[in-house]
């Protein structure tokens, strides 16, 4: 069966590099692959759906529905042949407004067929590497038509989702909802992730505004988990006839509360970030400037990298980290790169131990002018 599948989607696909073909009959280690996802991952218009941890089994069995969903796209699609992005939002016009019901009877669409190959990857590097290599892989698909650009931010978002990037999910959920040309299960999965997103920032009366757009399209206001992020807001922000209506809507809700449970536990272990003195002794006095990566110029990305690094005798940087970076993966070795060429005027004190010269910090900024 597999030699078959093989054989099909080589002949009927094109040109699809064998390392690919062989991900069918080669699963990537023997042991279970942790992919823990906020949402279901759904692959065209097939669903297939990643589950919280994946076995060998799994895993083998996945790589295969993939591939088949690509082949059975290129024969006629999955449940429907696509439609052009212009004919899709024209059906969507007939949604006024736009809800999930309505949304979701509209035609699925599915991701081409370039596209749905060059993804296969992106996830066997999230299998074998996790999130940050997916990212990189990702940042550097070519996304042709608009569905596919819209699918390209929404994995986007759920990759840095899963590192804490949340400024990152903002803004490339932001790009994928810009139009309703997700399908709906989609639309609606991405919907829920900006929010979370929005709520780990404690960006509150963001989070209140973006839930009622959700319950709006979603059409029904029991959702557990965003009716307990409401309850916890209105407990914060003091607004006691907000809080005891939301818990007399919840109280019966076990879903509901469990969450509510969860945020509230978790922000009991939260503590304030501690802020460094910015005032440092070393002064710089050669600095270059770090190159520009030529996907990040082709993508039209840009972003930011944070470095704590030591400094020597002699004044140059040593111990180099990445501390934090936007988008994860994408300028960090450029930056890295660049920091070991600078050059600091440094105070030694009398042990030949340079002063305040441990533990500095740096932001370097990539923007495309």
């Amino acid at each position: 069966m597999l030699t078959l599948i093989n054989m099909v989607v080589l002949g009927k696909l094109g040109k699809i590099s064998s390392k690919v073909a062989l991900l069918l009959a080669k699963p990537p280690s023997n042991k279970a692959q942790p992919i823990d996802l906020p949402v279901e991952f759904i692959i065209s218009s097939c669903h297939v759906n990643f589950k919280p941890t994946l076995s060998t089994g799994r895993y083998h069995s996945l790589k295969k529905t993939i591939l088949l969903c690509l082949l059975t796209a290129a024969l006629g699609g999955c449940k429907s042949t696509p439609r052009p992005p212009t004919d899709y939002l024209k059906a969507l016009n007939t949604c006024k407004p736009l809800t999930y019901e309505c949304h979701a009877k509209v035609k699925t669409k599915i991701v081409s067929i370039s596209f749905g190959k060059a993804m296969v990857k992106v996830f066997e590097h999230y299998s074998r590497e996790g999130a940050h290599k997916a990212i990189k892989g990702m940042f550097a698909l070519n996304a042709d038509n608009p569905f596919d650009r819209a699918s390209k931010h929404r994995y986007l978002a759920t990759f840095m989702y899963q590192i804490n990037d949340f400024q990152g999910v903002l803004e490339h959920s932001k790009l994928a909802l810009k139009t309703p040309i997700l399908n709906a299960r989609d639309y609606l999965e991405l919907m829920r992730l900006e929010i979370n997103a929005h709520f780990e920032l404690e960006q509150y009366e963001l989070v209140k505004q973006k839930i009622e757009n959700y319950f709006a399209y979603a059409a029904s206001k029991d959702h557990a988990k965003q009716l307990a992020q409401l309850a916890y807001i209105a407990k914060i922000q003091k607004d006691s006839k907000e809080y005891d209506r939301l818990i007399a809507k919840i109280k019966n809700n076990d879903r509901a509360l469990e969450h509510l449970k969860k945020i509230n536990n978790q922000r009991l272990k939260l503590t304030p970030p501690t802020v460094k003195n910015a005032q440092l002794t070393p002064a710089a006095v050669v600095r270059v400037e770090p190159e520009y990566p030529e996907e990040a110029i082709k993508n039209g990305v840009h972003g930011w990298v944070r470095f704590q690094y030591d400094l020597t005798p002699q004044g140059k940087p040593k111990n180099i980290k990445v501390t934090e970076s936007h988008p994860v993966g994408v300028f960090d070795q450029a930056g890295v790169n660049a920091l070991k060429k600078w050059l600091y005027r440094v105070k030694l004190d009398e042990n030949g131990q340079v002063i305040n010269g441990q533990g500095l910090t740096l932001q370097l900024d990539w923007r495309i002018r």
